[in-house]
């Protein structure tokens, strides 16, 4: 979509994205009761009965970068270096109008808005992008909200200097209050950077970069269901390191390092909040978004060392 103004930053950003954007999804817009064969974040097989669509993975519902089917975009011409983009996505499938159960407000129609510019002349390009969600979250009560509607803006900006470049990403993301009438309000603003650069060394470059959030403040234990922790339990930085060695036109090699920081849980949570690990295991969905899945604890850290050829066909 529209959304990642991110796309302008200096290549070799590393695990960077499971912080920026809040992580990546792919598939059709999500719904509560449509949900796909494969689970996005265990793998496993879906099993449970009463699903009205299996012909399509539906994306995730907190993630900002995101892989959605059916979209419709347009590009404007490029302006003396100047140029808009908008999107939005066909919602495929939706529940019945009947929707409302004990655990369930009612029926979940999923929306998406996107627009960005950007302006690119010499060695500077800049960046701005704002996307909106509607319906992709629902309360878990017959009277919590069914549609809430949910924001993300972003800036950016990059620097070509000749042998190497330097680019910078800043974005809030903002959830919306999904308790039902009277419940403590469990809505969340979250703000994340990210500081990266490219220097051109023999045949390749050497990348780094540095990327840190602050968790969402102002938001409850647990807040929404969401991928994410709150206040300091939440907060987390990432340190990534590479070179990409170039061997032709088109195939690269591909070596990297990733520190991923988690700041200490509290006694606040007992040892649920939320905590970054790189791969789709740690970034389980279940149990308001913990990574339960990887086996890892809240609060520790991670180092992943990586290899890889890169070939476009």
């Amino acid at each position: 979509m529209a959304w990642g103004a991110g796309s302008v930053i200096a290549s070799g950003q590393g695990h960077a994205g499971i912080i920026v954007g809040n992580g990546d999804t792919t598939g059709a817009l999500p719904n509560a009761k449509c949900t796909g064969s494969l689970n996005n974040g265990t793998g496993s097989i879906n099993t449970t009965a009463g699903n009205v669509c299996t012909t399509e993975l539906t994306g995730g519902a907190t993630q900002w970068s995101r892989r959605t089917s059916n979209s419709i975009q347009w590009w404007s011409p490029v302006f003396n270096g100047l140029q808009f983009k908008l999107g939005t996505a066909v919602a495929n499938y939706q529940s019945a109008s009947s929707a409302t159960t004990a655990t369930q407000p009612g029926t979940q129609k999923p929306k998406l808005w996107s627009g960005s510019v950007q302006w690119a002349r010499g060695p500077f390009t800049i960046a701005g992008a704002y996307e909106s969600h509607e319906g992709f979250r629902q309360g878990t009560s017959a009277t919590a909200v069914a549609n809430p509607k949910d924001s993300a803006f972003a800036l950016s900006g990059k620097w070509n200097f000749g042998p190497g470049q330097v680019g910078v990403i800043w974005e809030q993301l903002e959830y919306a209050n999904i308790a039902a009438p009277g419940a403590t309000d469990n809505g969340v603003k979250q703000q994340n950077i990210m500081v990266n650069g490219t220097w051109n060394v023999g045949p390749g470059a050497i990348w780094a970069g540095y990327t840190m959030t602050d968790g969402g403040k102002s938001c409850t234990a647990g807040a929404a269901g969401l991928l994410l922790g709150c206040g300091a339990d939440g907060e987390a930085t990432v340190l990534s390191l590479g070179y990409d060695y170039i061997l032709s036109k088109r195939t690269k090699l591909i070596f990297a390092y990733a520190k991923i920081d988690n700041s200490p849980t509290s006694a606040t949570f007992a040892g649920s909040a939320y905590y970054y690990i790189a791969g789709p295991a740690g970034n389980n969905p279940a149990a308001q978004g913990q990574g339960t899945a990887s086996g890892i604890q809240p609060s520790t850290d991670t180092t992943t060392l990586a290899f890889g050829i890169q070939h476009v066909f």
